[in-house]
């Protein structure tokens, strides 16, 4: 299955491995959840004195319901994009947490009103 993400680089270029490293988080978070339809990645170099040297990266899943949006800042390219996974990762843990929570109260209360 090909992966639905989109790319946005900016100018700047990063390495297959670091391509392929997003691509299979990308699956991971979709494996046996149909809540994601798909993903976009901004990679861009800052600008402005302070921050010449440094890289932002963006991810937003576009998640049922509600789309997840997740950045980091770093020096490098690698943990820019690392920070973001990580991030997102987290987001998605919390919002799949609190679906089946509410998911469980749901059932508890219908079967409480029977």
């Amino acid at each position: 299955m090909a992966s639905e993400i989109e790319f946005h680089l900016d100018n700047l270029k990063i390495s297959n491995q670091l391509d392929q490293k997003v691509r299979d988080h990308y699956e991971e978070w979709k494996r046996g959840h149909h809540d994601i339809k798909n993903a976009f990645v901004s990679l861009k170099q800052l600008s402005g004195k302070k921050s010449v040297h440094e890289y932002e990266a963006k991810i937003v899943l576009y998640h049922t319901p509600d789309n997840i949006v997740a950045g980091h800042r770093s020096s490098a390219i690698p943990e820019a994009l690392h920070g973001a996974i990580q991030a997102i990762e987290r987001q998605l843990r919390e919002t799949r947490s609190a679906f089946r929570d509410r998911r469980r109260k749901a059932e508890i209360q219908f079967k409480e009103s029977q």
